[in-house]
Formats: structure tokens, sequence, C-alpha cells
């Protein structure tokens, strides 16, 4: 995950993003060719480090081609809840955890070619230097979301600060100051009790009486709260996104 986001600062969201993607549908194919749980296992754990470089570079490329007002609109397209629903429907059709992976891998195949579609982070084209490119991007942004409008060109964007090189970084960056690593501390312990929590109702529905697949899509379904939720800390400022974090 931390090299992932190491290698798109220095290739490019769209293009790690894409390659991590790729390889995560092929590691996920792979899956299903284990004859041994050893296979299967070494298969699983490569899918979980490409699911979190792809979920985390998704949401780095989509806040830097979002303004500051509208950032937490972008977490509303990652619609978890109609993920644990469509799961749901789908394991319940193939009946088999091999027939489920290869139905995932024909659901992710063609968002393969969607993604190519998508444009290049304008901030990272801007802090490379390629000034074109970003002001021909942000140009097709606004005659999108507003239709004709003022051409942006690369003058535009010559007056806008570039970061300095900085040091590499590292886990330990994490920790290196006080603050730094309290904030650190605190979102791994979300993390932790979010993921465990999850992962426990996954491992206890099949226990429960009633059709494991019902339950698991009523899961999806009963987090659907979501998106208001986030639409909330968005309109009202009173809210804020520490209560959003403290309300769930």
């Amino acid at each position: 995950m931390a090299a992932s986001g190491m290698l798109s600062d220095s290739f490019g969201r769209k293009r790690v993003f894409l390659c991590c993607f790729v390889l995560f549908v092929v590691a996920t194919l792979l899956g299903t060719l284990a004859s041994t749980w050893q296979l299967l296992f070494v298969s699983r754990f490569v899918v979980g480090g490409l699911l979190m470089a792809t979920t985390n570079l998704k949401f780095v490329w989509a806040m830097e081609m979002t303004d500051g007002k509208h950032n937490v609109i972008m977490n509303l397209a990652n619609m978890w809840h109609f993920g644990y629903m469509a799961a749901a429907v789908i394991g319940y059709l193939t009946k088999h955890w091999k027939l489920y992976l290869i139905a995932l891998c024909c659901v992710g195949f063609p968002l393969m070619f969607v993604y190519t579609i998508f444009f290049e982070s304008p901030r990272w084209l801007i802090q490379k230097g390629h000034l074109d490119k970003a002001a021909a991007n942000l140009s097709r942004i606004g005659r999108r979301n507003r239709g004709a409008g003022a051409e942006v060109t690369s003058a535009h964007l010559r007056d806008i600060p570039r970061e300095e090189q900085r040091r590499p970084t590292s886990y330990l960056t994490l920790f290196s100051t006080r603050k730094l690593t309290a904030y650190t501390l605190v979102m791994c312990s979300l993390v932790f009790a979010t993921g465990a929590s999850v992962n426990a109702y996954i491992l206890q529905v099949s226990q429960l009486a009633g059709d494991p697949f019902i339950k698991f899509f009523l899961y999806g379904f009963l987090r659907l709260y979501i998106p208001p939720l986030l639409y909330m800390t968005n309109k009202w400022d009173w809210f804020g996104r520490r209560h959003m974090v403290l309300v769930p």
C-alpha cells in the first residue's frame, strides 16, 4: 500500500491505479486455479494488498480532481453497501467459491477499460510540470460540469506554487511527531475496530438461522444510512467530520 502511494507520486495516479487494478483481477482469477490451501492463501494475500492499494489510490485520485467543498461527496462514490448486496446476490447464484471469484473477475474486467477514460490528476500533472496536460484536463472537467466555460491554459497554472522535493517517507514517518503519532494510533484503532466487527459478522453469519445470503444482503442494505450521513457533513457546517466518525 505504501509502495503504491510512492509509485503514484512518481508515475501518476492513473497509471499506477490501472496497474494495481489489473494485477488485482489477475490475482483473483489465478486464485481459482489454486489446488492447495497454501496457493489460495498466497493468492488472497496478494489480492488483499492490491485491494488496499487500489482503494487508497482511488481516493487520492478522486480527491485531487475535486475542490475542497465537494471532497466529502467523493466518499459517496465508494458504495460499500451496494457491494455487499451485490456480493450476496452473486454468491447466491454461484454457490461455489471458485465460480464466485470468476464472476467477480467478469465484473472487474470491463472496469479496466472504463477506468482508462478517466483523466489523470491535474494536481499531480501540475506538480510534475506538465502544465499543458493539466490545463487540458481541467478544461475538459469544466466543460462536463458547467457546459461551455472559460478554457484553462498553461499560463493560468504557472503561478500555482509547486511542492518542493521532499525526503523519502516510510511508515516510521507516521510516528515522527507526538501529534502525528496520536492521529496514527487513533486511525489504526478505528480501522481495527471496524475491520474486526465486519469480519466477525462474516464469520458468524453462517451459524445463524436462515439463509446466510439474505443476511449478508441485509448487512449491506442496513448500511444505506452512510450516504445521508456523509451528505450532512458537506451540507451542514455545524455537524462536522469528527461527529461523523463518532456517530457510527
